[in-house]
């Protein structure tokens, strides 16, 4: 519960400046695995909410991401993959 209050506040944060390095460390802790993995994929469900241009721009470069998130092994991965 309080990792998702904490993706919410990231979310909204990139929504008011520019923060250009935050699909490259979300992305790279989906690779994490587990509840990081969990964590930045909600992140990555929040952000078309709050910063639609910075995720527009981004669509093809986060394609891996998701489809990496969808063959996982971990479950619980999967289905954030699925819902983002």
């Amino acid at each position: 519960m309080i990792s998702h209050r904490i993706a919410h506040c990231v979310a909204q944060a990139a929504a008011s400046e520019a923060w250009p390095e935050l699909l490259q460390t979300v992305c790279g802790t989906i690779g994490q695995g587990g509840v990081p993995a969990q964590t930045a994929l909600f992140v990555l469900e929040k952000l078309p909410d709050y910063a639609p241009a910075m995720m527009s721009g981004n669509a093809m470069a986060l394609l891996p991401v998701y489809s990496a998130a969808l063959v996982s092994e971990d479950l619980k991965i999967r289905i954030n993959g699925l819902k983002v």
